[in-house]
């Protein structure tokens, strides 16, 4: 790689990066080409010989939230220390709520429509990654169900999108009767056919 690929890779890398801090500390509305330029200590304008548009920014970010989504899971599953696939499949919900919990403007890009409706498959293939982790742990706790496997797999992805999104809007907190996250996730992994 020349010089001058290296040098553009590593702008856009600190582009990104501030893009993400800015999502995480203000949400999507501080999300500017411009912005995040000027943020970098760069001109306004020098995201825009990075990033066609702020949509390919924004499939950008989803897709590395996804790569930070697929990591968390799987360390969890490195720090479960427990072979028995209901006791890792809880261990990477739990894992996913925590990245909800601890990213939710990040988190709330990546179930968005700004990034479902983008043209870029970036962050398509990046979910992908999430959806295929998620989908061997449901096989492992369900042997059986091989040959709907990505329904099953689907709905227990809805499952614990809809527990996150509850938390996120506020309505399962520590002090009503879904305040334990752990239960609930117990709940829905005993709740699947053995």
């Amino acid at each position: 790689m020349s010089k001058q690929g290296t040098k553009g890779q590593k702008t856009k890398e600190i582009l990104l990066n501030v893009a993400i801090g800015l999502l995480e500390e203000s949400g999507l509305d501080a999300i500017t080409l411009r912005t995040i330029g000027a943020e970098a200590g760069l001109s306004p304008m020098a995201a825009y010989r990075h990033f066609k548009d702020k949509s390919e920014l924004l499939v950008s970010i989803a897709a590395f939230g996804f790569d930070q989504l697929a990591e968390a899971m799987q360390s969890s599953l490195r720090r479960c220390g427990d072979d028995d696939p209901r006791a890792q499949l809880r261990s990477a919900l739990l894992a996913y709520i925590d990245f909800v919990d601890t990213h939710p403007h990040l988190y709330s890009l990546m179930a968005g429509r700004e990034v479902r409706e983008a043209p870029s498959g970036l962050s398509v293939q990046a979910g992908k990654r999430v959806f295929a982790l998620l989908s061997g742990l449901v096989a492992r706790t369900m042997p059986d169900a091989a040959h709907d496997l990505p329904v099953r797999t689907g709905l227990v992805l809805a499952c614990v999108h809809g527990i996150s999104d509850l938390r996120l809007a506020g309505h399962v907190s520590d002090d009503d009767g879904l305040d334990n996250v752990g239960r609930l996730i117990a709940e829905l992994v005993d709740w699947l056919p053995r």
